[in-house]
């Protein structure tokens, strides 16, 4: 008897330990989390999916997008729809108070790199880098990979 007394005490102090540690491990978690910016919902509910059709069939309309096309019509070529989407990206800046600096990004490729390269060329991306208000080191990049090469 002596025995079952002795191990319900313990079990009952074990079970009540579990709980205070159940209990500041569920406070210490709810503290360190972060929690969800409501912005977040904004943001989503501001996505268009007739804005992402028309900025597609805006691309679609500059006929290609080969790395190694156009890059000097307004028209037609990579060239065209590179300066459209920094010209986009320019217009997102303007109604930001100029919060995006949006500028050229670009490599060269080479004959020399790869068997898909018919002639040397830059690869040249739209970027768009916004910087934090409250927290200066923090950015936001923004870019597209739109052009298209032979495989």
């Amino acid at each position: 008897m002596m025995y079952i007394v002795c191990l319900n005490s313990t079990i009952q102090n074990l079970f009540h330990k579990m709980k205070k540690i159940t209990f500041l491990l569920l406070l210490f978690t709810s503290v360190i989390t972060p929690q969800t910016d409501l912005k977040i919902y904004d943001i989503i509910d501001g996505v268009s999916a007739d804005r992402i059709k028309a900025d597609v069939k805006t691309l679609t309309e500059f006929g290609t997008r080969n790395t190694f096309s156009d890059t000097i019509s307004n028209t037609r070529g990579i060239g065209a729809a590179r300066r459209w989407i920094k010209a986009e990206f320019n217009k997102i800046s303007e109604n930001c108070n100029n919060c995006l600096n949006v500028f050229y990004q670009k490599d060269l490729v080479t004959t020399e790199m790869s068997n898909r390269v018919p002639h040397d060329a830059y690869v040249v991306n739209v970027v768009a880098v916004q910087k934090g208000t409250k927290y200066p080191n923090r950015y936001i990049i923004m870019s597209g990979d739109i052009d298209s090469r032979n495989s």
